[in-house]
C-alpha cells in the first residue's frame, strides 16, 4: 500500500530504474507468486470470498501500483511502460483471472482479479491518452464481464461503469456494455441499471433535444454482439440477440426517434466490419438473399444483425401504431468497428 501511493505521489523523487523495480515487486513477487495461491476458507472451491486475505489484500495493491505507474507518465512517453501494464491487465481480463498457468490461482482469487483488472482499465479510461490504446476487440472483452459469471464481479464492473459514466468521466461507448444486462439473472442488478439508463436518457434529451448519444449505441451495441460468443446464426442464437435488441429498444427507442434507428441499422449494410480481417474468404460486402446461416462466414454476422435489428424495430412501430419517416439526415457510424465497404 506504501509503494502504491510512493508512486503516485512520489515518483518525481525516484529515479526509472527504482520505478522499475516496483513494478517489477508488484508482478514477479506479489501477482506471480505461486506460493501467494493459498487455498480458500475450508477448502472450499468457492468462486468468491467477502473478506480477502492477505495475499489477495496484496495483488489488489499490486494492481492499483500498475496503474499508478501508468498515470503517473508524460502524455507525450513513448516508452513501453503503459503497452506492458495494458498488455498485462488486459490479459487478466482474458484470461479470466489467471496470471500464470504454471501456477493457477483458487477460484477466490481470480475472480477478484479479473475484476480489479476490469475496474483499472475502466479507472484508465477515464483519460483520453488511455481511451485511445482500449482497442475494438479489447473493449468488447472487457465488455463482456458485465456478463461474469460470478455476480459480485459482474455487479462490481457494471457499477464501476455506472460511476464513471455519471460523472461524465467516461467516453460514451461505455453504455454499450450495459445493455448486455438483457439476461441478467439478478433482479436488482438488472432494474437498477435499466432504471438508471431511462434516467439518462430522460436527462440528456431535456438538456439537448438534438443529443444522440444513446442512439448512437444501437451500431455499437450491433457491433459488439456481433462478436459475441453466444452468437450463432441460428434460430436460437438470433433469439437470445433479439432479446438484448429488445432490452436496448424498451430503454432508447420512441415515436420521435424510431425512424433514426431504423436508419443507423440500416447504414451497417453499407460498411464492412473492420474487426475481420478481409482475405480471400471473408465478406468485404452485404450478403446477397442466397446466403445462408450455415454458410455465413463471421464477418457477415454484422449484416444479419443490421436484417434483425430492422425487423424488430419494423415490428416496434407497428405495434405502437407509430408512422415511421425516412430519416432525412446522413450520420456518420462510429469509428473503429467498421469501415465502408469498396
Amino acid at each position: 500500500a506504501s509503494m502504491t501511493q510512493l508512486v503516485l505521489h512520489g515518483s518525481v523523487y525516484l529515479e526509472a530504474d527504482e520505478l522499475n523495480e516496483l513494478v517489477d515487486i508488484a508482478i514477479n513477487k506479489v501477482l506471480v507468486n505461486a506460493a501467494a495461491s493459498k487455498s480458500p476458507p475450508n477448502g472450499e472451491d468457492v468462486s468468491w470470498v467477502d473478506e480477502k486475505d492477505e495475499n489477495l489484500t496484496a495483488k489488489g495493491w499490486a494492481i492499483k501500483l500498475l496503474v499508478n505507474r501508468a498515470r503517473i507518465l508524460p502524455e507525450d512517453d513513448k516508452s513501453e511502460n503503459v503497452d506492458s501494464i495494458f498488455t498485462f491487465l488486459s490479459k487478466l481480463v482474458t484470461s479470466k483471472g489467471q496470471i500464470s498457468s504454471k501456477s493457477p490461482a483458487p477460484a477466490f482469487h481470480v475472480s477478484r482479479q479479473r475484476l480489479l483488472a476490469a475496474q483499472s482499465l475502466l479507472k484508465l479510461c477515464r483519460e483520453k491518452r488511455f481511451n485511445a490504446r482500449v482497442t475494438p476487440r479489447m473493449f468488447n472483452e472487457l465488455s463482456l464481464m458485465v456478463q461474469d459469471e460470478v455476480l459480485q464481479v459482474r455487479a462490481g464492473v457494471v457499477k464501476k461503469i455506472v460511476k464513471y459514466l455519471s460523472q461524465g468521466k467516461l467516453p460514451n461507448r461505455f453504455y454499450t456494455p450495459l445493455f448486455l444486462l438483457a439476461f441478467e439473472p439478478d433482479t436488482s442488478l438488472k432494474t437498477e441499471t435499466a432504471s438508471w439508463l431511462r434516467s439518462r436518457c430522460n436527462r440528456m434529451r431535456s438538456a439537448n433535444d438534438k443529443e444522440l448519444v444513446m442512439e448512437l449505441m444501437l451500431p455499437r451495441l450491433l457491433s459488439l454482439l456481433a462478436h459475441h460468443p453466444d452468437f450463432e446464426a441460428t434460430h436460437t442464437g438470433l433469439e437470445e440477440m433479439t432479446q438484448i435488441l429488445i432490452f436496448y429498444l424498451t430503454i432508447v427507442v420512441n415515436e420521435r426517434n424510431v425512424s433514426l434507428l431504423f436508419y443507423l441499422a440500416q447504414r451497417l449494410k453499407s460498411v464492412r466490419d473492420a474487426l475481420i480481417p478481409t482475405t480471400p474468404t471473408t465478406s468485404a460486402s452485404p450478403p446477397t438473399s442466397t446466403t445462408t446461416a450455415a454458410s455465413t462466414p463471421s464477418g457477415d454476422n454484422i449484416y444479419i444483425l443490421s436484417d434483425l435489428a430492422q425487423a424488430i424495430i419494423r415490428r416496434w412501430e407497428e405495434h405502437h401504431s407509430w408512422n415511421m419517416q425516412t430519416y432525412p439526415h446522413k450520420i456518420n457510424l462510429p469509428a473503429g468497428t467498421m469501415t465502408w465497404c469498396p
